[in-house]
């Protein structure tokens, strides 16, 4: 940024849900392996990270938490300016904790609040023994919040969710969740509705979703569309997948060029109006090892992966933008 420049500087948020290695259809390996943390956190993405200066948000999964070499590359990597935070996959944590399971389809949401409320509270006491400090960051397992959820990390402490995935929606035998309608900008939630701006104190922090049609829609209109549950919830929930010009963009390398995530970058930096945006980049660290995840099978493409991460970083790292970890995100001075 040019000396005398006063224009707000973004802030990216690098975030990395770390979960066991699993395979096609997001199958979980049995027996458990951890490939994927100790090489691809310990050997691959950590010194990446540290290379370009933009330390990352480690989101993490139980199962990961009561692996002894996992956890030392965590450590380490919290030592080199890493924050470490909790991902639940409710299969991996009591009540009805099964390490057996091959699949992590449950959403947190479908479980009854008791049920949800005693595994987030499980999983914040494995992160405390496990790391030694509180959790300040969370983001759930296949974005799966509810109406409970936000009000129950709140309680426990948490002062940042990362889980709502805008302009987006799903349904399947793991549950229902849909984003439509929700702010794209960090917001304070309502204690009724984790969709509605309101008066918790959990900082909910969006991804980074857009470039599309669609997100002109009006925030009420695409909620009521998609509560309706009717023919114009499924047409909404189709369009981006079904239209290649409506489809809205990720920052995720696994999915997009590092020239379409620019051009979302500059979109999104450009539609702000109340101050700097906040930008959220994910993946998987089962991403970064060959045959860990459903979408790297082999060794090229981990490496094409790789080379978008990168691209994307570096292109991030000549804006204005600062790399900040999720806990520090700042609040924002107005919606948009």
């Amino acid at each position: 940024m040019a000396d005398g420049d006063r224009s707000p500087r973004a802030q990216l948020v690098v975030s990395i849900d770390t979960e066991c290695d699993k395979g096609a259809g997001w199958r979980v390996r049995q027996p458990l392996g951890f490939r994927s943390v100790t090489s691809g956190i310990g050997d691959v993405l950590e010194p990446l990270f540290r290379d370009l200066g933009a330390p990352a948000t480690y989101l993490i999964s139980p199962e990961v938490m009561r692996h002894a070499a996992s956890r030392e590359v965590l450590l380490r990597a919290r030592a080199g300016g890493a924050e470490l935070g909790c991902h639940l996959h409710g299969e991996f944590i009591e009540p009805g904790r099964d390490d057996a399971t091959r699949d992590t389809l449950t959403m947190q949401s479908s479980y009854p609040r008791d049920v949800e409320a005693a595994k987030l509270r499980n999983l914040t006491a494995l992160f405390e023994e496990t790391f030694g400090e509180r959790p300040s960051s969370f983001r759930a397992g296949r974005f799966g919040i509810g109406v409970h959820s936000l009000p129950i990390l709140s309680g426990l402490g948490y002062r940042v969710d990362s889980s709502v995935a805008p302009l987006s929606s799903w349904r399947d035998r793991g549950g229902r969740v849909s984003f439509w309608g929700c702010p794209r900008r960090p917001y304070f939630p309502s204690e009724d509705d984790p969709l509605a701006p309101g008066g918790l104190p959990i900082l909910e922090v969006p991804l980074t979703i857009g470039d599309t049609p669609l997100a002109r829609i009006p925030r009420g209109l695409a909620r009521r569309l998609a509560a309706s549950g009717g023919s114009a919830a499924r047409a909404l929930a189709a369009l981006g997948r079904l239209s290649r010009r409506l489809r809205p963009t990720w920052l995720r390398p696994t999915w997009h060029s590092v020239e379409e995530m620019s051009r979302l970058l500059a979109i999104e930096c450009e539609r702000t109006t109340g101050g700097a945006p906040t930008l959220v980049l994910m993946i998987h660290n089962v991403e970064a090892v060959a045959g860990c995840s459903p979408y790297n099978r082999t060794s090229e493409d981990v490496a094409a992966f790789l080379a978008r991460l990168r691209g994307i970083l570096e292109h991030a790292a000549g804006l204005p933008v600062d790399f900040v970890p999720l806990s520090a995100v700042r609040a924002p001075g107005q919606l948009s």
